[in-house]
């Protein structure tokens, strides 16, 4: 599009038949990755084969000089960023083509992503909400100042206290990009206003393990959660380590499935103007 060649891996399950319409999930690689590591990485594959959906990795655009892929998530994240690639467009265009050619349901269509792959999750529900039933961003936060979704959209996010890269409490990380963070409280409170929910998150869990937090009575009965991990680091958890470690005390790609099986496009409320401003930057909270 745009004169420009893009790529994607897709995968379908093994009980496809292309009678009945299922639904597709959008699983995006992290900064200088690729469409297979996603798929090794995340181990959606197998998980798409039990549960009868379809995976599609598209994969970012590559600089001129490695062929190093990133996205346009907003400030994050490298060559696409300032080349002002229009990913939100790419993605879109993408859930038309494969709408076309197999059989998808277009009320179930999900995003995830990993690092760079995540943020570019936060931005597809930002501008893509009312084609997006829900998110679940890995390993990162949320690269945009203004984000305007049309309704609502159930988040799942997923981080680390080891994440050096994307520091939970904000802040520039060690990782290649050298960009700003936004702290993971803010990013939460940010979507839970967005979603109409409760502004006060339920604690499921705090431990030697994880804390997950749980925010409630949102628009439509939706509920937003986040698990951060006491191990692991810049990786997804319970997947396949490529560089820091993975979590051995939770799985992203089974809790994201049981999430995104609650929620579709059915719920007409969009989302209201809220008569307070929220910030990312600075940390509001």
């Amino acid at each position: 599009m745009d004169g420009i060649y893009r790529t994607f891996q897709l995968h379908l399950p093994t009980g496809y038949t292309g009678t009945t319409d299922i639904p597709l999930v959008i699983a995006m690689h992290g900064g200088t990755g690729t469409g297979p590591q996603m798929a090794l990485q995340s181990l959606l594959n197998p998980k798409s084969n039990a549960e009868d959906f379809v995976v599609v990795y598209p994969e970012g655009i590559p600089n001129t000089s490695g062929g190093l892929r990133t996205w346009n998530a907003g400030w994050c994240c490298g060559y696409a960023v300032t080349q002002n690639v229009d990913d939100v467009a790419f993605i879109s265009a993408l859930i038309d083509s494969l709408n076309l050619l197999y059989a998808i349901d277009l009320n179930r269509v999900y995003a995830t992503g990993m690092s760079n792959g995540g943020f570019m999750s936060y931005r597809l529900g930002c501008e893509l909400s009312e084609r997006i039933a829900a998110i679940a961003p890995v390993a990162c936060s949320m690269g945009m100042n203004d984000c305007f979704p049309a309704v609502a959209v159930p988040v799942i996010a997923f981080n680390s206290f080891l994440d050096t890269n994307v520091p939970v409490n904000g802040g520039v990380g060690s990782g290649l990009s050298d960009h700003w963070n936004s702290p993971q409280d803010s990013v939460m409170a940010v979507w839970s206003n967005y979603n109409g929910c409760d502004p006060t998150a339920d604690t499921l869990q705090n431990d030697s393990e994880f804390l997950h937090l749980k925010w409630s009575n949102c628009n439509c009965g939706y509920t937003n959660e986040q698990y951060i991990t006491q191990d692991g680091g810049h990786s997804w958890p319970g997947g396949i380590a490529f560089g820091d470690p993975v979590s051995a005390y939770i799985d992203a790609t089974d809790l994201m499935w049981d999430f995104f099986l609650q929620y579709d496009l059915s719920c007409p409320l969009s989302v209201e103007e809220n008569e307070n401003e929220v910030l990312i930057y600075p940390n509001p909270t």
